[in-house]
């Protein structure tokens, strides 16, 4: 007896796939799944290969993959069904099998099961969808859930009931998959339109899946290569960074020499570099901030290497946290800390008789080293901040790279929406959280980290910018 579809899935998937299987398959509560965030992440292969498993493992059901047009879904979708199905369709011990039926658009499974390949453009001709007619469906895949209406979504959704308790299935289950976009998918699942975290129902969950989560090296390489060839710089974050954020240049950029072909890469800590260095901010709303990098020259070339970014909102925005959650993340791999950030922070604080980077040094005790607080005692001109990190990012100070890890998403927003206001400086725009009715500035914190950092280690760089050379 072959393995089972199941055991197949358990060795085949990649860690955020794994994760969005147990929801899938053994969650009690999460019945709607949003997986993907990024081109090459396995999105449409683990929709595929969700509706093979439950089709074989549960007889006499009604699945559905969708898209928002047929033609599209056969031309992409489908392939990738049929070749999950010549792979892994024979390793199952009831030995299913499976035909397509070309002109109802329907898989058909020896054990009765079925798959509906659905069309979900909403025609004009059909505002509310009703060519599904009486559908019902045991669970859904819908592929590329940007490309449709959220009225769409809703009405397709409402027909996952067939057989649900007859086949004791607790739940009806929907797995969604798309590449960030700015519509209803990011203002339900991911940030509002006023861009404060989106709230989630508990029925539903949330995994961001980018391409450096495939499994399979090579097609990362290769994959990577083509769309860093292919791509503006626009599409590039959103399709490679996974960056629901992104929008295109619209002028008035703060940061002109960001350039994601040029600063962005996968990157991880490194045990074998001698330190950390972090950067913060110590703004509460949205969140604490804190950049963590490293520096490596072995090549003779300061590469400053930003693995990780920590963005705590409330209740968990302090210093304090802050510093436990690096602990967690990074404590085993780090040998010493170097700490960076606004100059304010060394204001004593309203809430203990420690200011911010006391708290650091105390929290860090374990990684501290004698020369390990390297906070200023005021900020350098905004101006001349800007100046110089524009000249770093571009690479125009020679021996000096910078390179960012795609899952820095906040950080790499703020490079990519700051805008510079009448004066020349930060333009940082106000709003009102609808919860506390605080006002905040949503952008422009890890952006503020960045430069603290910059100025901070490299001193012999920035002194010679000063002196114009």
């Amino acid at each position: 007896m072959g393995a089972t579809p199941n055991d197949i899935a358990k060795t085949a998937l990649s860690a955020k796939q794994r994760i969005a299987w147990k929801l899938l398959e053994h969650s009690p509560t999460v019945t709607e799944v949003l997986y993907g965030g990024a081109a090459g992440g396995g999105k449409s292969w683990f929709g595929c290969l969700w509706q093979i498993f439950r089709r074989v493992a549960y007889p006499g059901t009604r699945g559905a993959i969708g898209r928002s047009e047929l033609k599209n879904l056969k031309r992409t979708t489908l392939k990738t069904f049929n070749d999950i199905w010549e792979d892994y369709g024979q390793f199952n011990p009831a030995g299913v099998t499976m035909h397509f039926d070309a002109q109802s658009n329907i898989y058909k499974f020896s054990n009765g099961s079925e798959i509906i390949c659905i069309d979900l453009f909403e025609y004009p001709s059909d505002p509310d969808f009703k060519s599904l007619g009486s559908l019902e469906i045991t669970d859904a895949f819908i592929d590329e859930v940007t490309e449709i209406t959220e009225k769409a979504f809703q009405i397709f959704s409402s027909r996952i009931r067939y057989r649900l308790d007859r086949l004791r299935i607790a739940e009806p289950k929907i797995l969604i998959t798309g590449n960030p976009a700015s519509n209803w998918v990011k203002w339900n699942y991911i940030k509002d339109q006023k861009g404060n975290p989106a709230t989630l129902r508990p029925h539903q969950a949330v995994i961001q899946a980018l391409l450096t989560d495939n499994p399979d090296a090579e097609f990362r390489r290769v994959y990577g290569k083509q769309l860093e060839n292919t791509l503006n710089e626009y599409d590039l974050a959103r399709l490679l960074g996974g960056d629901w954020d992104a929008e295109p240049p619209t002028g008035g950029e703060f940061y002109t020499g960001f350039d994601r072909k040029r600063n962005i890469a996968p990157c991880r800590i490194s045990s074998t570099l001698p330190a950390v260095h972090l950067s913060f901010d110590q703004n509460v709303i949205p969140y604490n901030s804190c950049l963590c990098a490293q520096i490596d020259t072995t090549d003779g070339v300061k590469r400053l290497i930003f693995f990780d970014e920590i963005t705590l909102p409330p209740p968990q925005n302090t210093t304090e946290q802050v510093c436990h959650e690096f602990a967690n993340r990074h404590g085993h791999n780090t040998q010493a800390v170097f700490y960076y950030g606004d100059a304010s922070g060394r204001s004593r604080s309203t809430r203990t008789e420690e200011n911010d980077y006391q708290i650091v040094h105390r929290k860090l005790q374990k990684w501290v080293v004698s020369a390990s607080d390297r906070t200023a005692f005021s900020n350098p001109p905004l101006t001349k901040r800007r100046d110089f990190t524009n000249k770093i990012l571009a690479g125009q100070i020679q021996g000096v790279e910078v390179v960012i890890d795609p899952g820095c998403h906040n950080f790499i927003s703020d490079l990519t929406r700051c805008k510079t206001d009448a004066n020349g400086g930060k333009l940082k725009n106000t709003e009102r959280d609808p919860r506390t009715g605080a006002t905040y500035q949503p952008n422009g914190h890890l952006g503020d980290c960045f430069e603290y950092f910059l100025v901070g280690v490299l001193k012999t760089e920035w002194e010679l910018f000063l002196q114009g050379r």
